[in-house]
């Protein structure tokens, strides 16, 4: 049996010096990562906070900070409905294309209705259209871009150019805070284009807000300069064929742009700013809306014939008008009307009788129509505004022509109620009666 043949190991000798290892190669060595930086808002946490709830607190302010340009961003893609908080301020001028419309398409417009007149213009200067309420318009007209509707009324089709005409007329009933925006904006001749459209509603819209502006003095002057005569024609052309609340406005319109329309301008005197508006009142003659005024006093409601007879009263202010109204029918049609009992029109016929005795052909028109009966019952009980005044300054300058219409006038029997008018009413009519009442007694045969 072979002997086991163990190997023993030798143990190191503690006491025995261990010899050091051999180096090892040598290696590149990576640098350590930069410590982490903790804002300033945050640097008095971090002796409180322990490192992982520091992250997590960065990391609940990113994805706030991300929720909210994600809310920002989707405002900008659907807007609220409402208007914007701030107007967007026109920085263009008008494109060669229009713009869509950002309202959705108007509904029916009620009537318009224009503020009464307290009393009713006639020869007085005193009698001046009632100004625009001085309210502030309604925050929506505020938003609204002038400039793009007033390229749809240029170049947009039919049913925008009615949409847009639609929006500006109830944009200047409200005050003549968007009045003064639409003038500034260069939307007069626009509208001014429209009278002539084949719509009915839009050419009434049209009318409507240009007698809307012409409620304004200011603007009245600015409308005949930037239009010409192009406002008198479409003005005459819807007066002629527009539907009836369309031809009361145009009426209406015509007689607020003929009261002085110069009288406004500094660098005007009163000659010239008279001298203008009796130009302005022969182009409207000359246009001829003489017939189709007349045909709106005879036909209309009772609204449009107050509009009617206070610019037939205004054309008769120009001295050459004077005898084309008194040819056209105008002592037949007031006349009528008196006999009918229209008492709105009773002070606007008397003072169209008063113009016209001024006038040759005026006088003879006056006998030849009747007017001398219709004269002495507004003597005996007119009641409108100063009727008896024209009425009594009528029948003087016919007394103090002709001696045959004086016995006429005698014959209606009115010296009562004329000697009753020289102690009552104002000076300019004491003296009036006077003198009429001096030519009554004068023609009355002398107790012997």
């Amino acid at each position: 049996m072979k002997a086991a043949i163990f190997k023993t190991q030798a143990w190191p000798n503690p006491k025995q010096k261990r010899s050091s290892p051999p180096p090892a190669p040598s290696t590149p060595t990576t640098p350590p990562p930069p410590p982490l930086t903790v804002p300033t808002s945050l640097s008095r946490l971090s002796p409180v906070l322990p490192p992982p709830l520091l992250l997590l607190l960065l990391e609940v302010l990113l994805l706030l900070r991300l929720l909210l340009l994600l809310l920002l961003l989707l405002r900008g893609l659907f807007p609220p409905a409402g208007p914007s908080p701030c107007p967007r301020p026109i920085t263009r001028s008008s494109p060669k294309r229009p713009l869509p419309l950002r309202h959705a398409p108007l509904s029916p417009l009620p009537p318009h209705h224009r503020p009464s007149h307290s009393k009713t213009p006639s020869y007085a200067s005193s009698h001046a259209p009632p100004s625009p309420s001085p309210s502030e318009p309604p925050e929506e007209f505020q938003m609204l871009d002038i400039d793009n509707l007033i390229n749809h009324m240029r170049y947009g089709p039919p049913e925008e150019k009615a949409a847009a005409a639609a929006l500006l007329r109830v944009m200047t009933r409200h005050g003549f805070t968007c009045g003064r925006r639409i003038l500034e904006a260069g939307g007069v001749a626009p509208l001014v284009e429209l009278l002539w459209s084949g719509d009915e509603a839009t050419a009434e819209h049209a009318a409507t807000s240009l007698l809307n502006l012409a409620l304004e003095a200011s603007a009245r002057m600015r409308i005949v300069v930037t239009t010409g005569s192009r406002v008198v024609e479409g003005l005459v052309h819807v007066l002629s064929a527009g539907a009836p609340a369309a031809r009361a406005n145009a009426a209406a319109a015509l007689f607020l742009l003929s009261r002085d329309t110069g009288a406004n301008s500094s660098i005007n005197s009163g000659a010239r700013a008279a001298a203008e508006a009796n130009s302005f009142r022969e182009a409207v003659v000359t246009a001829g809306a003489l017939q189709p005024l007349l045909d709106l006093l005879l036909d209309g409601p009772t609204r449009a014939k107050k509009d009617a007879a206070n610019l037939l009263v205004s054309l008769c202010m120009a001295r050459p008008n004077r005898s084309s109204v008194a040819k056209a029918g105008a002592v037949r049609c007031m006349c009528q009307l008196l006999s009918e009992g229209v008492e709105i029109v009773e002070e606007q016929a008397a003072a169209v009788f008063a113009a016209l005795v001024r006038d040759p052909e005026g006088r003879e028109v006056l006998v030849e129509e009747g007017a001398v009966p219709a004269l002495a019952e507004l003597v005996e009980g007119g009641t409108q505004g100063r009727a008896r005044e024209y009425a009594v300054s009528t029948l003087l300058g016919l007394g103090a022509t002709s001696k045959d219409w004086l016995v006429a006038i005698d014959e209606e029997g009115i010296s009562a109620s004329v000697d009753v008018l020289t102690r009552v009413g104002t000076g300019k009519t004491q003296a009036k009666a006077a003198a009429l009442l001096e030519l009554l007694r004068s023609c009355q045969p002398q107790d012997a």
